[in-house]
């Protein structure tokens, strides 16, 4: 646990946003390295991934200050522009990504949505493993109580010591392994159709997430049927996500049999 980066006598920056920083650049670069391997306009790429970043951090933060914090930005709604003290939610960034960017696709006529879909699902994977180290830095998103040798402690003022599930490291963990697998075999969902990488991403991050919220101990706003609204997406997604491969798997079906 790292929270904050020491610059000066007095001068701190968040270790959370220098990493995410870092993501970012990261994912900035692979992205124009897989836009040359797949022939994709590396221009409007990058232009998508700057209006998804964007529709992503608005996203985040808009799920945060209205369902996990509400009550207390109500009475301190100054707070809501104060990003930097924290307060995102993937869920809500995802959505609000993937809203501007058939937005734009659409402004912008470009090829068929899920094209694009499946060309920043493992941009959107390897983001996301490498953020949740970020998690991880910062000391947010923590796991129960346990006394498995892999066990960390995480000091808080709020919070019973004690060691406790490195959930961040078990998200960062599988969606590396669902990367790895989504780019060892991205060629052959690309034959099959448009639309089938991003699927099989989607169902695979949303099974991760769920494993990660059972362990997870921190505040996530209020419950509901006992689920965490993120569990409850996330059951939502593979379901969607699952549907979607039927439905492609039937089209190809259908096609090679005409």
């Amino acid at each position: 646990m790292w929270p904050l980066i020491q610059l000066g006598p007095n001068l701190y920056i968040p270790t959370y946003f220098f990493w995410i920083s870092f993501t970012y650049s990261l994912c900035f670069v692979y992205l124009a390295w897989r836009a040359e391997r797949f022939e994709m306009p590396r221009s409007f790429a990058l232009d998508l991934a700057f209006a998804m970043m964007i529709g992503g951090f608005l996203g985040a933060r808009f799920f945060s200050v209205f369902y996990e914090e509400w009550p207390y930005y109500r009475t301190h709604p100054s707070e809501i522009f104060k990003f930097w003290h924290g307060g995102f939610v993937f869920y809500g960034g995802l959505l609000g990504a993937i809203a501007v960017g058939l937005l734009m696709i659409k402004w912008r006529r470009r090829d068929n949505f899920w094209v694009w879909a499946d060309f920043f699902a493992p941009i959107l994977s390897l983001g996301y493993a490498v953020g949740r180290i970020g998690c991880f830095l910062a000391g947010c998103c923590y796991g129960k109580l346990c006394s498995l040798p892999w066990a960390i402690e995480f000091h808080h003022s709020w919070l019973p010591q004690g060691p406790r599930h490195p959930t961040q490291l078990y998200a960062c963990f599988w969606e590396f392994a669902v990367f790895f697998f989504i780019t060892r075999f991205e060629d052959r969902f690309h034959r099959r159709a448009a639309g089938y990488a991003f699927s099989v991403w989607l169902a695979l991050h949303a099974i991760g997430r769920i494993i990660m919220e059972h362990y997870r101990d921190d505040d996530r706003g209020p419950a509901l049927m006992g689920l965490s609204v993120s569990t409850i997406i996330s059951l939502a997604l593979i379901l969607l996500a699952v549907g979607n491969l039927i439905r492609l798997e039937y089209f190809c079906r259908q096609h090679q049999t005409a």
